[in-house]
């Protein structure tokens, strides 16, 4: 019956066709138009790997599901939240503008011995994104979980290469994608056991944003502003760390400068456990490891490096 229905249709089709193409004259050809649409329209046959089972082809050509990047976020008075993360301070530079001085930094990224560390740089320094912490790193993420336009941005880029200016309603963004951090589960090492405790000292700098904008250790009302504070913090981490006795030179410079009342220990805050400090302060301290200074850390009382001491 199929082939007889095939045939019926093929002469059908080609009285409809204006005799473009010859009418069949016989039933092998009407068997043959059968046999050639069934082809076309069953799937092809999945192939088989070594062990014997089958694969499909979207499984072998399948987009990526994950992927990593750092970027560097410039907003503008249209971004959908006008307000730096890194500063605190309200937006005011127009969208042009800040076309204008995103490329402008792109171009001295690409310009730069080392456009990685360069663009690392310039996230921790200009991002107003909460990401400038760490680089502008935003770890791994899967499809749908960025907007649109950067999830698409992100996954068309190769490893290590940057992007052209993103347009998305948080602002314009350069992205440099990143290789994974995930592993497969097999190569993935022992999670680190947390430690129940650790003793840390800090480098606090209120500022203005900060809840309770008053010093611990002058008693005066802070005028610092977050973006103020970022750069000193950073000068004195840098000084730090550069020093001969890194403790020392940490104590020396909490003891004169930290707003904390801890200043008078050299910033000393004993040892504390899980739940006894704010989250942000608490995952950088237990994350450090012992003798290592951390970047700036953030939380309400104000801008903090950290000194994990046991």
């Amino acid at each position: 019956m199929r082939v007889f229905a095939a045939y019926f249709y093929a002469r059908f089709t080609v009285r409809l066709s204006c005799c473009i193409v010859a009418e069949p004259t016989a039933l092998e050809e009407a068997v043959a138009y059968f046999i050639r649409a069934r082809n076309e329209t069953r799937p092809s046959a999945p192939a088989k790997t070594r062990n014997g089972s089958s694969t499909t082809m979207s499984s072998l050509t399948g987009r990526e599901k994950t992927a990593r990047c750092a970027h560097l976020l410039v907003k503008h008075t249209e971004s959908r939240n006008p307000v730096s993360r890194r500063t605190g301070d309200q937006i005011t530079m127009s969208k042009d503008h800040a076309q204008r001085y995103l490329e402008g930094l792109l171009e001295g990224i690409k310009a730069a011995p080392d456009s990685e560390t360069a663009f690392r740089e310039l996230c921790s320094s200009r991002s107003d994104c909460g990401s400038f912490r760490e680089t502008g790193d935003l770890g791994d993420f899967g499809r749908g979980q960025m907007q649109r336009p950067f999830e698409e941005a992100t996954f068309a880029l190769q490893i290590g290469e940057l992007s052209p200016v993103v347009d998305t309603d948080s602002g314009l963004h350069v992205i440099l994608r990143l290789p994974l951090r995930s592993a497969p589960a097999t190569e993935r090492p022992a999670k680190k056991a947390r430690a129940a405790q650790v003793r840390a000292a800090h480098l606090l700098l209120k500022t203005t944003s900060s809840r309770n904008p008053v010093s611990r250790r002058t008693n005066s009302q802070i005028t610092l502003a977050p973006a103020a504070a970022q750069t000193e913090l950073e000068g004195y981490r840098a000084e730090i760390v550069a020093s001969a006795d890194p403790h020392k030179a940490f104590a020396a410079k909490a003891k004169a400068r930290s707003d904390c009342s801890s200043f008078s220990s050299g910033g000393d805050l004993g040892n504390f456990g899980p739940g006894q400090m704010q989250k942000p302060f608490e995952d950088a301290s237990f994350a450090l490891d012992v003798g290592e200074i951390s970047g700036i850390v953030e939380s309400d009382s104000g801008l903090h490096i950290i000194l994990r001491l046991a």
